[in-house]
């Protein structure tokens, strides 16, 4: 005996109206996540745009550091939206692009290895005097020493995130184009 709550399943006219079956979810929550955390990445990057002003009167003092900040700000992070915007629609040229501005971003790091001199004078020069205008008490010898090894260690770190958000974002491509061949 069927009650009312229960659809006569022998009778397709009498199944409950419901809407269309889709995808439980567009993305994988791998991809999903992927997708969650470079959005992030990309808008904490935006705060680049406005450290444009300081950047161009460094050209004098430091154009190195001063081009390459230039290229990541205005290059690598509009093909980085770009990249975002094509991942979001699932199209094959956003991970090439992501991986692209993966892979420009490690040279600029390199370049910032190469040209680091200038840059970390820069930085020292302003530590030290922020340090003296605190009188914070610390050697010229620990912030010089600070300095250098604060920048070198951020290019790492910046180097490794670079290399494995580009490995991840492999394997969530993989992992999203495995799920939609399968619907």
């Amino acid at each position: 005996m069927k009650t009312d709550k229960q659809p006569d399943s022998s009778n397709p006219s009498a199944a409950p109206l419901t809407a269309p079956l889709y995808r439980q979810s567009r993305y994988t929550k791998f991809y999903q996540v992927m997708l969650v955390l470079s959005t992030i990445g990309t808008v904490l990057g935006l705060s680049e745009v406005l450290r444009t002003p300081q950047v161009i009167n460094d050209l004098q003092s430091d154009p190195a550091g001063s081009i390459i900040s230039l290229v990541g700000t205005f290059i690598i992070l509009p093909a980085a939206i770009i990249a975002l915007i094509l991942l979001w629609r699932k199209q094959i040229a956003g991970l090439w692009l992501k991986l692209s501005t993966y892979a420009a971003t490690l040279l600029t790091i390199v370049a910032s290895f190469i040209f680091s001199e200038s840059t970390i004078k820069q930085i020292t020069n302003a530590t030290l005097e922020e340090a003296t205008k605190t009188d914070s008490g610390l050697g010229r010898d620990f912030i010089v020493a600070f300095s250098t090894s604060t920048f070198y260690i951020a290019m790492g770190v910046a180097a490794v995130v670079s290399i494995v958000f580009g490995i991840l974002w492999w394997f969530a491509w993989k992992d999203q184009a495995e799920a939609d061949s399968k619907q």
